[in-house]
């Protein structure tokens, strides 16, 4: 039977009944098998593997923005419940809207978002605290809480006109869980694959048991020695350490390290190359986010709002407290409890559903919010005071609009989308048509400031009124589900450790990273050198120095010890605490297996499967760098594609091979940005180091040897695959006069008007080394690729510009992925059925 009709709900018909089976009816004709048409080309390892990349890609994110949808999260499956008749979604009304009704488990057949629901059953509720966690939890609490953000109908970058904080976000969550999918659906590769290796071209070692990739693992570390600066040795440090924890003792042998040695990096050289990588990697995120980013700036003052507001001095003496109930209780007092009339009259029984108020935690959420909204409110008033500015029934129009339900807003949408209109334009014309005639480009743009603006301000009220305003208070009592769930864990560690310490850790490591993320304020004289002061004076010029990739992994490097601290105290004193983790570590990292090895119930390849991609996998295409393929995936891709007519297959395939193409080009360029990287991290600090100037050393290696090399993103598929997202990201159009619609990397310079940065003015444009405060739409930069460039000279244009900055470095312009929609269309709908056929029936 083929293995894509195959669930863990239904058994289907195998080769023999199973012990204690009911007796099956009288036999019925087999199903006609799935028709195949003959490959018009093979689908080698390498194709494979770049096809594996393209539908889980694109499925993932598509999971991911389908949560806008308030019935996405009803047919999410286990552990969330379907939406019964007559209950509202997201509605406290909803027949899962108290603790004492929750309906009999009644979950969707199949998942609606099968990659996330694989990923979430398998490695958070396997967690140790959430198999403790009640019933309602989720199908109260988490379900509805997620159901009302989706009802609440938050903006769109296409109608801001400008990458918001979410879109960054989310399209960072989506590059990270597209990996994650990857490994648990085609397995980690059981050895690495060499040109010269042999010929199966499989990611998974065909024909290797669990004893041999154990020993192959444990052999690969012990003993070896790695160089990290070379950006080969210490990939192949961190390749080498996964596969280890995959298929060898290497997680169980950590967390006995870490209960005899502070220092985890002390096990062997590759747990500390494997370190360093996962420090110089999220350096390279952290920059990315809070430097990068349009919103870097925003994103940094809001870090620094909320860290001023958290009462650590209350905490740590709550902490003081030697009985661990006494001590929870008073922690739950400090932060849950209110304290209101209205609280107070339901307490009594006077009032059933009075406003009771918000607890510490709320008032802090509530109180930066309210912060941004009147900054954004402010916008918006400034424009409707502007003089020669929009009518006040223009302005009323917007408004109007905003006020209208989902469906009007996406019809809207979709008109502006068809008839190439601004998102001003279309609302406009669908209130009256006669408010676009004499509408001049001045006063357009200052409708789209106007329009992004109140978006802003309808944004934070939302999120203020599903976390803070509601009743019953669902994330309070989510909050307080979570803490009993945690509650022997945190009594077990408070009887043995000082938390007040680790706790004053965090605090030191978070302020810190703020002061980081800020940049230190020089002056510069007029030839650029830095004065190495902060005062003004004559012939200066004040700059602000932003932080580079190196500033980040030196606080990195200089607080990882307080980690280290903890993880030694908490595996030494509470061992039984470390086991419980162990556990659940050792077991969770088995999803990554391949077939040989992987857990029982898991979608594994036939071995005729297995030998049927081998036949089909040439040992000439292995490239230098190694082969890769689809892992435990090949046979169900072949299949896939198999079942398309032929000359649907010979159209897909140059798209195939040009995304091969463009994910080789994008690794050999990763790996010079990562040389770069390494060189200018560990390179001695140069004297009068701070003026900013070289704000991004990777990029700015103007006698690299690599002279052909595309430009990427970052060091790495991660950052390079999110920003693919961010510039795929449709954005309408600019002008009045409508025209061609834009995308994400159109809109790299812009920001959303009221934002303010760390000084709490409006955000900053980053020059070459420098930042300049403006007010309302202005530049700032939105991506690795833009703020990577140097400032195009004035009187070029921006195509002129890359091209001089392409001879000056010897470099084409940034490295671009293919079209591939042709491929989406044709396998994304098989692909997701197929993975919602494996979601069918599975719990936790």
């Amino acid at each position: 039977m083929p293995a894509d009709s195959e669930s863990e709900s239904d058994p289907g018909p195998g080769p023999g009944p199973g012990p204690g089976s009911a007796p099956s009816p009288p036999a019925l004709p087999p199903l006609p098998p799935r028709p195949l048409h003959p490959p018009a080309l093979p689908l080698d390892a390498r194709r494979l593997h770049a096809l594996f990349d393209i539908l889980t890609h694109y499925e993932t994110y598509d999971e991911i923005q389908s949560f806008k949808d308030p019935e996405t999260i009803y047919n999410y499956g286990y552990p969330f419940v379907k939406k019964t008749v007559g209950s509202g979604s997201g509605s406290s009304s909803s027949s899962t809207a108290t603790e004492d009704n929750v309906p009999a488990a009644a979950y969707a057949a199949q998942s609606d978002a099968p990659l996330l629901h694989m990923l979430f059953n398998k490695g958070v509720l396997s967690l140790p605290p959430a198999k403790t966690l009640p019933p309602a939890f989720w199908r109260v609490r988490v379900q509805t809480l997620m159901a009302q953000l989706a009802e609440a109908e938050l903006s769109e970058s296409y109608d801001q006109g400008a990458m918001g904080s979410r879109k960054i976000l989310a399209t960072a969550a989506s590059a990270l869980i597209e990996s994650l999918s990857r490994g648990a659906l085609g397995g980690y590769p059981v050895r690495r694959v060499s040109g010269s290796g042999s010929g199966s071209g499989s990611g998974n070692g065909n024909g290797t048991d669990a004893a041999a990739a154990a020993a192959a693992a444990a052999g690969r570390i012990a003993g070896k020695t790695y160089d990290t600066a070379n950006a080969a040795d210490f990939s192949n440090a961190w390749d080498d350490v996964l596969r280890a924890m995959v298929y060898g003792d290497l997680v169980d042998e950590l967390f006995t390290f870490c209960a005899e040695h502070e220092n985890i990096e002390e096990h062997s050289p590759a747990v500390h190359a494997a370190v360093d990588y996962i420090i110089i990697h999220l350096a390279e995120f952290l920059h990315y986010v809070f430097v990068l980013s349009p919103n870097g700036r925003y994103l940094t003052k809001l870090a620094d709002s909320i860290q001023q507001l958290v009462p650590y001095t209350l905490i740590r003496q709550t902490l003081r407290v030697s009985n661990a109930a006494t001590m929870i209780n008073g922690m739950m007092k400090l932060l849950l409890a209110k304290l209101s009339v209205g609280g107070l009259t339901n307490w009594m029984g006077l009032t059933t559903a009075a406003n009771d108020g918000m607890n510490l935690l709320q008032r802090i959420i509530s109180l930066v919010l309210a912060y941004d909204a009147s900054n954004f409110k402010k916008a918006a008033d400034k424009i409707e005071k502007a003089k020669d500015g929009p009518s006040k029934a223009q302005l009323n129009a917007i408004k109007e609009h905003l006020a209208r339900p989902r469906q009007y807003h996406d019809a809207v949408r979709r008109d502006s989308i068809t008839r190439r209109q601004s998102m001003v334009v279309a609302i406009l014309d669908s209130v009256d048509p006669q408010l676009v005639r004499g509408l001049t480009e001045a006063q357009h743009a200052q409708c789209a400031q106007y329009y992004a603006a109140l978006l802003s301000v309808h944004d934070r009220r939302a999120l203020t009124d599903v976390f803070c305003r509601q009743n019953p208070d669902l994330f309070t009592q989510a909050l307080r589900d979570g803490v009993a769930a945690l509650d022997p864990i945190i009594r077990r560690i408070h009887d043995q450790i000082d938390l007040k310490e680790h706790v004053a850790d965090a605090e030191a490591f978070i302020d810190a990273f703020i002061e980081v993320s800020r940049g230190v304020n020089v002056n510069v004289n007029s030839n650029g050198t830095g004065t190495g002061n902060s005062d003004g004076g004559d012939g200066t010029t004040a700059k602000t120095a932003l932080p580079t990739v190196k500033d980040y992994v030196v606080l990195l490097r200089e607080h990882r010890q307080l980690l280290f601290k903890w993880l030694h105290r908490v595996a030494t004193e509470t061992p039984d605490i470390r086991d419980m983790f162990r556990a659940w570590a050792v077991d969770t990292i088995k999803v990554f297996r391949g077939p040989p090895v992987s857990e029982e119930g898991d979608n594994e390849t036939t071995t005729a499967d297995n030998a049927a991609a081998a036949e089909t996998t040439p040992s000439s295409s292995a490239p230098a760098s190694g082969a890769r393929s689809a892992g435990t995936m090949d046979g169900e891709l072949t299949r896939l594609f198999a079942a398309l007519p032929a000359d649907v297959q010979s159209a897909l395939v140059p798209q195939i091979d040009a995304h091969m193409a463009y994910l080789d080009a994008l690794d050999e360029a990763a790996a010079v940005q990562k040389q770069a990287l390494l060189d200018a991290v560990y390179a001695p600090a140069a004297a009068g180091d701070g003026s900013g100037d070289d704000d991004n050393p990777p990029d700015s290696d103007d006698n690299s040897n690599n002279k052909n090399v595309k430009k990427v993103a970052g060091s790495g598929r991660f950052i390079a695959r999110w920003q693919e997202l961010l510039d795929n990201t449709l954005v309408g159009p600019a002008t009045a006069a409508g025209g061609a619609l834009r995308h994400g990397r159109d809109v790299v310079h812009i920001t959303a008007p009221g934002k303010t940065g760390v000084d709490g003015r409006g955000v900053k444009q980053r020059g070459k080394g420098k930042t300049t405060h403006t007010d309302g739409r202005k530049s700032g930069p939105s991506s690795a690729r833009s703020s990577r460039r140097p400032s195009p000279v004035r009187g070029l244009s921006q195509a002129q510009a890359q091209a001089q900055e392409a001879q000056q470095h010897g470099m084409t312009t940034t490295l671009q992925p293919p079209n591939v929609e042709s491929v989406v269309q044709a396998l994304g709908p098989p692909f997701r059925a197929f993975l919602m056929e494996r979601s069918q029936g599975v719990h936790a």
